[in-house]
């Protein structure tokens, strides 16, 4: 059954949670929830767009544009097809909201980044997730997950292998090092101050995908 302690039941007022969805005790909470539901209750997806919208905005509001069909998908990796793209697979999990996202909004500070940066949502949007990911065949479906593409070919990847368990600051820094590899002048490595994003990041950081698509 779901175990949720009075102080933490609070938090599932539609109100209280779409303007605080930030708060740690809230990232928590739903965590916890899910994983119960997940486990006692098969759930039907979409979920409830009230549940996902903050999730959305997180990414819309610092300008990262949502594709929600999959003509909107076609159109973007048509205009992909020249110059760098940054493709955003967001999901609902805890992983996405204290890691894969935040770490899109910190790597935004970096002085490169690519041209245009776009989301799908998995689960919710689809024909659109199902069509962006055609345009990545080969690499196993995942979220959350990010890819950079450069001239309609994925150059750098993050599954959710690579963001689950790590500080969102450590991904941030190896998008950071993604776009002053694939984003600036052929061949232009990232500078210190580019790479130290996140003061936790280890050389081993790195994950495997960044190597193997290289």
């Amino acid at each position: 059954m779901i175990n949720l302690d009075r102080e933490e039941s609070h938090l599932f007022s539609w109100t209280y949670f779409t303007s605080n969805w930030q708060d740690q005790t809230i990232q928590v909470a739903v965590r916890r929830l899910s994983t119960d539901l997940n486990q006692y209750y098969p759930i039907a997806m979409p979920y409830p767009e009230p549940l996902v919208a903050p999730m959305r905005a997180e990414l819309t509001t610092i300008g990262v544009q949502e594709l929600r069909t999959a003509e909107e998908v076609d159109q973007v990796m048509t205009a992909s097809e020249s110059g760098t793209t940054l493709l955003i697979v967001n999901s609902v999990c805890g992983c996405a909201a204290a890691m894969a996202r935040p770490a899109v909004r910190m790597a935004m500070q970096a002085p490169q980044g690519p041209d245009r940066m776009v989301t799908v949502f998995a689960g919710q949007d689809l024909e659109a997730t199902t069509r962006a990911r055609q345009y990545l065949m080969g690499i196993p479906p995942s979220s959350p997950f990010m890819a950079l593409m450069k001239d309609g070919d994925p150059v750098f990847v993050l599954e959710r292998r690579h963001i689950e368990g790590r500080s969102a600051s450590a991904i941030a820094t190896d998008l950071v090092n993604a776009y002053a590899h694939f984003c600036g002048s052929d061949g232009e490595q990232p500078t210190e101050s580019e790479s130290q994003v996140a003061e936790d990041a280890q050389p081993t950081d790195v994950p495997d995908t960044f190597r193997s698509i290289l």
